[in-house]
């Protein structure tokens, strides 16, 4: 999809804490796999993480998630008016989908390469705020 210009973020799924509970699309080459942390930091435990195996035994299978936001006791919206907390990567998703959607109209107005590679998209973040969470050697930047 991004061949053609479309930029696919995901939530990776809320299987963790076990390695290897990736979800499809999140796993894909193609799409920006998001995770969620806590307000300390830490890879939420509900965040699913592992590598990609679909492209198993000839291809590589990478480290996902690729970035992560925080996702978890953010607070939302009720149906009757008031907020509540919210809990998982789907809440992390929308704050990385907004990034990466600045990110396209800087890239655009400044004439740089219209189509935006996933792993590009993450780099600054990563630059910015990377660390490895020891509990779970996943790489993790902060929004």
């Amino acid at each position: 999809m991004s061949a053609n210009g479309i930029i696919v973020v995901s939530a990776i799924g809320n299987d963790g804490p076990r390695y290897g509970t990736l979800n499809n699309p999140a796993d894909q080459l193609d799409v920006i796999g998001v995770g969620g942390i806590t307000y300390d930091d830490a890879l939420a435990t509900f965040s699913s993480r592992g590598m990609t195996t679909w492209e198993l035994p000839r291809g590589y299978g990478r480290v996902k998630p690729d970035i992560v936001s925080y996702g978890k006791g953010i607070r939302g919206p009720t149906t009757g008016g008031g907020c509540r907390s919210l809990s998982g990567t789907s809440v992390a998703s929308p704050v990385v989908a907004g990034m990466v959607t600045l990110l396209a109209d800087i890239a655009q107005k400044d004439n740089l390469n219209p189509v935006i590679q996933p792993c590009i998209v993450s780099i600054p973040y990563m630059l910015h705020r990377f660390h490895t969470h020891p509990a779970n050697d996943i790489r993790h930047g902060r929004h």
